[in-house]
């Protein structure tokens, strides 16, 4: 698993982590956890919202702490 130390690229939630999904994702940006990701269209047809890296790191400290709480 990637640590926030090497994340560099701006990214999707689907980042594909096991312990992850889009509701707590939606749930941390309600809470104010993590910023609005950016909107991203291609022509006619939507992609998937953008987090850029500064959030990308921030989640995946969240997500170890998230662990180290649960632990």
């Amino acid at each position: 698993m990637r640590t926030w130390q090497d994340t560099t690229e701006p990214g999707t939630v689907d980042a594909g982590y096991a312990d992850m999904n889009t509701r707590l994702i939606h749930a941390w940006i309600a809470k104010g956890l993590l910023d609005q990701p950016r909107l991203r269209t291609l022509r006619r047809v939507s992609a998937n919202a953008e987090h850029n890296v500064n959030q990308r790191r921030l989640l995946l400290l969240l997500l170890g702490k998230r662990r180290q709480v649960s632990s």
